[in-house]
């Protein structure tokens, strides 16, 4: 991936520099079962695989492509890249080569550990983690929670169930409304917003809140905090 003017992915979403954060191979964060793009160019095909593990530093394991079309051109130094999508909404890709293969017991491909990753944030406003008390509105019903992030587009928030009882049940793109206070600040903020993707288990009920009009002062406060949260965490990186 190059940083030109303008990225584009798949020749269709434009991509700004400013979104696009380079960082060393040490860096790579990815879950075992996390499914993968490979592309390479000599001969000219891609492949979608499975991440299996790691040695950090050393290399990385892929189930090899179903196709033998494919696995027939997954020869030793075979320069490759690879992309796959974080849970956090960011793409990551980096390139590398093919260290070996593996038919029995399993058939296994292996990738020399990325020296460097790229990841690419799909959010359209910068979000960053916090933990704030907050009252939920919905559907006639008070809910005492916790904020878990925060951005300009919208937060997510995690309710836990009473005792003895099951999380609500919440209706997607359901009106809602939540009060809360940022930390240090005694002012509170009222916001009008949308359920998104609810999902509950046997204790918490967790979804996202979509903002809807936020006024300019509303829209500042969480600016505000955003940069403090980002600031904090910069400055902590460097001590």
């Amino acid at each position: 991936m190059t940083a030109s003017k303008k990225q584009t992915l798949k020749g269709r979403i434009q991509i700004e520099p400013e979104r696009i954060q380079s960082e060393l191979g040490v860096k790579l964060d990815i879950a075992v079962g996390e499914k993968l793009m490979v592309e390479m160019v000599c001969p000219t095909a891609r492949f979608w695989t499975e991440f299996l593990g790691m040695r950090r530093e050393e290399f990385l394991i892929l189930a090899m492509p179903p196709k033998a079309e494919i696995r027939e051109c997954l020869f030793v130094e075979q320069a490759v890249t690879a992309r796959y999508l974080h849970r956090g909404y960011h793409v990551c890709g980096f390139q590398t080569y093919v260290v070996g293969t593996a038919r029995t017991p399993f058939p296994l491909l292996f990738l020399g550990f990325p020296l460097r990753i790229e990841i690419i944030n799909l959010r359209h406003d910068e979000r960053v983690t916090c933990f704030l008390q907050s009252s939920i509105f919905i559907e006639g019903q008070d809910h005492s929670g916790f904020m878990t992030n925060l951005s300009l587009s919208g937060a997510r928030f995690a309710v836990e169930a009473a005792p003895g009882k099951s999380p609500p049940r919440l209706t997607p793109d359901a009106e809602a409304f939540c009060l809360f206070k940022m930390t240090g600040s005694e002012e509170e903020l009222y916001l009008r917003g949308l359920v998104k993707n609810p999902t509950r288990n046997d204790r918490f009920l967790e979804f996202g809140f979509k903002f809807e009009e936020l006024d300019d002062k509303a829209r500042q406060s969480i600016l505000n905090y955003v940069e403090l949260v980002k600031r904090y965490y910069g400055d902590a990186k460097e001590r």
